[in-house]
C-alpha cells in the first residue's frame, strides 16, 4: 500500500501496548498508534488509566487517545476519564492528543486538554453524510486550526459493504474543506471476523483476506487529496465489545497477518493453552511464515513450535499476534511504489 503512514487503532490494554513496544527500527518511523482506553474491571479508574500512561511513556512517541470504549461520564476523582490520561501521559513528558467526535458527551469538557499538538477528529460512519459540516463545526468550538488537527475517517468494519467502502469513504473526504491543510487525514477500517469460531480445530490454517488493504489501494488511486493514512483494528473486530475482549480466543489460536491475509487456526479447548505448541509447529512449516528473524512475534512462534516453555495465555498470544501484524503492515507502507 501507499501511505506515509500507519495508525493501528489499539485496545489500550496491556498486551496490545506492549505489542507496540516490541515493535523495531523497521516499524517505528510509519506507525501513528490511536488507543482506545477500555473500562477497567476489577481495578480503580485511577489505577487502570495511571498503569496505561506508565506503558505509553515506555513509546515515547505521540499517541492519539479516545475514550469511544469507555462508559459515558466515566470520571477519576471527579476528572473525566479521557482528560485524566492525558493529563498522566503528559506527566510523563509524552504527547497525548485527545480524540473527539460529533455529538460526543467528552464535547463539553475537552477544551481544557487542548494543548499545542491539537486535536484529532474521528468521524465514524454516521457523519459521512454531513462529514464537512461536522469539521468545520467542531474547529470552530474548540478554536483549534487545520494545521494542527488530524482528521480520522473511520469506516468501521467493512466486511459488509467492501466494494462500495472506496466510494463511500471519497464522498465523505470530498465534503472537507481544504483538506490539504491539515496536519493528518487517515481512513480506518477493518475486516478481521467478529469471531473465529467458526474455525474448527481440524480445520488447520484458514485463509481470511484483508480487505481493507484491498479497499485502501482501490481508494488512493482514486483520490486526487492528500496523501493518505492507512489505519485498521489489528486482528480485532471494530465492534467487539470490552467484556468480550477479556474471554476472546480462551483456546489457543493463531492470528497471523500477511501482507493481503490472516491465516487464522484454533486448538482445541480440550488442549486449552498446550494447543498453542502446535498450531505454531503448523505455522512454522506452511509458507505464510516468514522466519524467525521477521519480528519478535515471529520468534516467538519459533520457540512454541519447538516446545519451549511456556505456553503464555490469551493476552500473551493476542500481543504477539497483534504485533505481527503490526510489523507486517508498516513494512508494507514503507516499500516504494512499483515504478
Amino acid at each position: 500500500m501507499v501511505a506515509p503512514y500507519y495508525m493501528p487503532i489499539l485496545r489500550a490494554k496491556r498486551a496490545e501496548l506492549q505489542a507496540l513496544l516490541s515493535l523495531g527500527t523497521a516499524e517505528i518511523p510509519r506507525v501513528k498508534p490511536l488507543i482506545e482506553p477500555c473500562p477497567p474491571g476489577a481495578a480503580t479508574y485511577d489505577r487502570h488509566l495511571t498503569g496505561i500512561a506508565t506503558q505509553v511513556m515506555q513509546w515515547g512517541f505521540p499517541v492519539r487517545v479516545d475514550d469511544r470504549r469507555l462508559p459515558p461520564g466515566a470520571t477519576v476523582n471527579g476528572i473525566p476519564a479521557l482528560s485524566y490520561l492525558c493529563v498522566a501521559i503528559r506527566a510523563h513528558g509524552r504527547v497525548a492528543i485527545p480524540t473527539i467526535g460529533p455529538g460526543r458527551p467528552s464535547l463539553g469538557w475537552i477544551s481544557p486538554v487542548i494543548d499545542s499538538h491539537g486535536l484529532c477528529i474521528r468521524l465514524s460512519q454516521q457523519h459521512f453524510g454531513n462529514a464537512g459540516a461536522h469539521v468545520s463545526q467542531l474547529l470552530s468550538q474548540f478554536g483549534v486550526a487545520p494545521k494542527d488537527v488530524d482528521v480520522l475517517l473511520d469506516l468501521g468494519a467493512i466486511g459488509g459493504y467492501y466494494q462500495v467502502a472506496p466510494t463511500v469513504a471519497s464522498n465523505a473526504l470530498g465534503q472537507i474543506n481544504n483538506l490539504l491543510t491539515f496536519r493528518s487525514v487517515t481512513v480506518a477500517m477493518g475486516s478481521f471476523p467478529g469471531s473465529i469460531t467458526s474455525v474448527k480445530p481440524d480445520d488447520g490454517l484458514v485463509s481470511f483476506p484483508r480487505r481493507e488493504v484491498t479497499t485502501f489501494s482501490q481508494l488512493v488511486s482514486a483520490f486526487t487529496g492528500p496523501l493518505l493514512g492507512f489505519g485498521d483494528y489489528t486482528v480485532g473486530s471494530y465492534d467487539l465489545d470490552p467484556v468480550t475482549i477479556d474471554t476472546y480466543g480462551s483456546s489457543a489460536n493463531v492470528r497471523y497477518a500477511t501482507n493481503s491475509e490472516w491465516f487464522v487456526a484454533r486448538a482445541a479447548r480440550l488442549d486449552r493453552n498446550n494447543g498453542i505448541y502446535q498450531l505454531c509447529a503448523d505455522l512454522t512449516q506452511h509458507p505464510a511464515y516468514s522466519g524467525p528473524s521477521y519480528s519478535s512475534a515471529d520468534a516467538w512462534v519459533h520457540e512454541k513450535a519447538q516446545g519451549i516453555p511456556s505456553t503464555g495465555n490469551a493476552a500473551t498470544w493476542r500481543q504477539n499476534w497483534v504485533h505481527r501484524h503490526m510489523a507486517v503492515t508498516a513494512r508494507s507502507l514503507a516499500s516504494p511504489p512499483a515504478p
